[in-house]
């Protein structure tokens, strides 16, 4: 092994909101160790306001320029979009010959980017590896596990995560890669939260009419105690019954203290797809705006009183934080964090009257357990003591 290894070439695969934060604290390690990074846009999620504004604020420039005036590959399903991300990033790994390619948690651009690394014979790092909800009706499940199999540098967030590695490498039948190597990290979302919560922004709110979410004049008072509540997965959204029941309870909850709740593309054209009268009955009293900017949103977690939401970065954020968070799910894959786990009427009403008597200070040695905030540090240290030994 010679000292004079050059330092790696990364791609650096991104494609959902939670992804480019993670991606810019770690391109800031990155830069610190002389370290090239190549940063490619899957536009899985391609508008404006979920995508470009995020891009913009943080200052992350992919090499293939999104367009966010089209449609994410404008594909009618989810394997041909799956299909056509691959292909596409198979052809950046061909015109960019990195050392690694590098991933993020586990979306449907997470495992498109893992599979190319694997058809294009490139090691994988996969950050937030080990993970686990053991709920298989989630395609998230599906991609975290697939991803871990072709990763070459498995980072861990969490202890349970790591451990949960090493649990399945020790079965019968190892199911990794052959030079498979675990790291226990910590979380690179605990880096971010250090680093950017001082640089939160009050947002400039784009107020929705509940019938119809179409933009009006309004505002919303955050200086006095709120919620925030956001909802996006497709095990809630796609589910008519469940939605109607989440959203009822939150309506109820509007009632005793005001709601703001930053919509996701997925879960506006669900609500569309509701009565109109039971909309406006449900969510009279819910503010509905445009999705907020990172730093708008961190400005949100760290006033508001409780948070309600499906969202595992938001679950992790509000931890960081000390915020008391109502996880909208049946299960999770943070089982540090799963205390608070609601999904019907008579789970969020308790969770939410419990969640009024926690105290932040206690909340906040929940933390430790993602870390110390330099897991960016560690990621970088492992890649390039990983490209030494294979140079």
């Amino acid at each position: 092994m010679c000292d004079m290894v050059q330092s790696p070439t990364l791609l650096t695969i991104i494609g959902a909101r939670p992804q480019f934060v993670k991606s810019k604290i770690l391109s800031l390690a990155y830069k610190r160790a002389g370290i090239k990074e190549i940063i490619y846009h899957t536009m899985q999620h391609y508008d404006d306001a979920m995508s470009g504004a995020i891009l913009r604020e943080l200052a992350i420039y992919p090499i293939n320029k999104p367009n966010h005036q089209r449609e994410s590959s404008a594909q009618p399903n989810r394997l041909m979009r799956f299909m056509k991300m691959t292909q596409e990033i198979k052809a950046a790994i061909a015109m960019y010959q990195p050392d690694f390619v590098v991933v993020f948690g586990d979306t449907d651009s997470t495992l498109s980017g893992a599979y190319a690394a694997h058809l294009c014979g490139v090691r994988l790092v996969h950050i937030e590896a080990g993970l686990r909800s053991f709920n298989t009706a989630m395609p998230e499940e599906y991609n975290r596990i697939l991803t871990d199999r072709f990763s070459s540098l498995l980072c861990a967030p969490t202890e349970i995560a790591y451990k949960q590695l090493l649990a399945e490498s020790s079965a019968q039948e190892s199911v990794f890669m052959p030079c498979a190597r675990f790291l226990f990290s910590g979380d690179v979302m605990l880096d971010a939260s250090l680093y950017f919560a001082s640089l939160a922004k009050k947002p400039t709110l784009q107020i929705l009419a509940t019938n119809g979410f179409f933009p009006i004049q309004g505002d919303f008072d955050t200086s006095k105690d709120f919620i925030i509540a956001t909802l996006h997965r497709n095990t809630n959204t796609d589910d008519r019954a469940r939605l109607q029941e989440i959203m009822g309870a939150l309506g109820e909850i509007s009632m005793r203290m005001p709601i703001l709740f930053p919509l996701h593309p997925r879960t506006k054209n669900a609500l569309l797809q509701l009565a109109p009268q039971q909309t406006q009955t449900l969510l009279k009293n819910i503010v509905f705006c445009a999705p907020l900017s990172y730093l708008e949103m961190s400005f949100c977690l760290q006033r508001a009183r409780v948070v309600l939401s499906d969202s595992g970065g938001i679950q992790k954020e509000t931890c960081f934080l000390g915020k008391p968070h109502i996880t909208l799910r049946q299960e999770s894959e943070y089982a540090e964090l799963d205390s608070y786990l609601a999904i019907n009427r008579e789970e969020i009403l308790a969770a939410f009257m419990n969640a009024l008597t926690l105290q932040e200070q206690n909340l906040k040695k929940i933390h430790t357990l993602f870390g110390d905030g330099l897991a960016c540090e560690r990621i970088v240290q492992a890649i390039i003591s990983l490209h030494k030994e294979c140079a």
